[in-house]
C-alpha cells in the first residue's frame, strides 16, 4: 500500500506541530503578521490546501507512481537516473547552458537546482526566508471548491525555526571542500567540488534536512558552495532557499520529531484569499509578477519606456 501523502483531518495534522492553529478573521491574521513573523522564525513555506504534508516533488512522484519497485537500489538510484535522462535532453542543452554560467559547476546538485527550476522532480522543498512571499504563494494558488470537508476550506502556512534545518556547512561529507577553498581563489574549486563531493547520493548519506541557500552576492567561505550550486533566476526575488531531503517517505514535519515543538502551522480560511493579495501587493509589493518574473517580456517594457520619450 501506498504512503498517505496528505493529512485527513486537522486532528491528524496536529500531531506534527507545535501549533496547527485555524486562522478566520482579518484580525487574526494581522495579529500574526505582525507579531510572529519576523521574531520567532526563520524559514516559511506557503501552501494552497492545509491537507498537503510538506512533500518534495520527488517524494510525491516516487510514491504515487510505486517507483519503489522499479528503483531497486533505492530513492536515491532513481534521482541519478533522471538527472542523466535531464544531461541527455537536447544534445546535452543544459550541460551547455551551466558552462555559461560563471563557470557553475556540473555537479549532481546544480542540476537538482535547475530541475527544480523547471518542474522536474527532485528532493528538494521550496522554502523562503520571508514570510510575506510564503503567504502569497499560498493564497495566489488556493481554490475555493464546493466541499463537505472542512479540510479543503483552508490553505496552509508552514513556519519552521532556524535549527530545524542544518547548513552545507555542517555537513561532514562537505568538509574537505572547504579546507580546500580556503586556500585556492574561486576559479579553481570547479573542479575539486565536481570530481569529489558534491552528488546527491553522498547528501543524502548524512540523513538530514539540509538548506541549499543564497545569501548576497559576495563570496564568503560558508557561501562559496551554495553560490556554485544554485541555478535559478527567480530565486533572489522570492527571498528562497531548498531543503533536501533524503527520506523517501517522510515529509520534512515527520523527519525529526525532536523538533515539533517548535514547527508551527497556521490554517488560514481561503475566505481570506482575496485580502490577502490585496495586502500583500498594496502595502508589501509582493505580485506574481515580481516573484515569477516573465523573461519573454523584458524586450517589450524596454521599448515602450523608448517610446515614452516621443511623448
Amino acid at each position: 500500500m501506498s504512503k498517505q501523502i496528505e493529512y485527513r483531518d486537522f486532528e491528524e495534522k496536529s500531531r506534527n506541530f507545535k501549533e496547527n492553529k485555524k486562522i478566520y478573521s482579518k484580525e487574526d491574521l494581522l495579529e500574526i503578521i505582525e507579531n510572529k513573523f519576523a521574531n520567532q522564525y526563520r524559514y516559511f513555506r506557503g501552501v494552497p490546501e492545509a491537507k498537503y504534508k510538506l512533500y518534495s516533488l520527488g517524494q510525491r512522484y516516487w510514491i504515487e507512481n510505486e517507483l519503489k519497485c522499479l528503483f531497486t537500489r533505492g530513492y536515491i538510484d532513481f534521482f541519478e537516473t533522471l538527472i542523466k535522462h535531464v544531461r541527455g535532453w537536447n544534445n546535452g542543452t543544459i550541460d551547455k547552458f551551466l558552462e555559461l554560467q560563471n563557470n557553475k559547476l556540473l555537479n549532481e546538485i546544480a542540476l537538482l537546482s535547475f530541475m527544480q527550476h523547471y518542474g522536474v522532480p527532485t528532493p528538494f522543498v521550496d522554502f523562503t526566508t520571508n514570510a510575506y512571499i510564503a503567504l502569497f504563494f499560498a493564497a495566489h494558488y488556493s481554490k475555493i471548491t464546493a466541499s463537505d470537508n472542512e479540510f479543503d476550506n483552508y490553505f496552509s502556512l508552514y513556519c519552521v525555526p532556524e535549527q530545524y534545518f542544518c547548513g552545507l556547512e555542517e555537513i561532514k561529507i562537505l568538509e574537505k571542500v572547504y579546507a580546500y577553498i580556503k586556500n585556492i581563489e574561486s576559479e579553481d574549486i570547479n573542479d575539486y567540488i565536481k570530481n569529489n563531493r558534491a552528488t546527491i547520493r553522498n547528501l543524502a548519506s548524512e540523513e538530514r534536512l539540509i538548506k541549499i541557500e543564497y545569501i548576497g552576492e559576495k563570496y564568503r567561505l560558508k557561501d562559496v558552495l551554495n553560490d556554485y550550486i544554485i541555478n535559478s533566476t527567480r530565486i533572489k526575488n522570492q527571498e528562497g532557499l531548498f531543503v533536501f531531503n533524503p527520506s523517501d517517505e517522510k515529509s520534512i514535519e515527520e523527519f525529526d520529531t525532536c523538533y515539533n515543538d517548535k514547527f508551527t502551522c497556521y490554517n488560514i480560511h481561503k475566505n481570506l484569499r482575496e485580502y490577502i493579495l490585496d495586502y500583500l501587493k498594496n502595502e508589501k509589493k509582493i505580485t506574481y509578477d515580481y516573484l515569477l518574473p516573465n523573461f519573454d517580456l523584458i524586450g517589450n517594457y524596454a521599448l515602450n519606456e523608448i517610446l515614452k520619450l516621443k511623448k
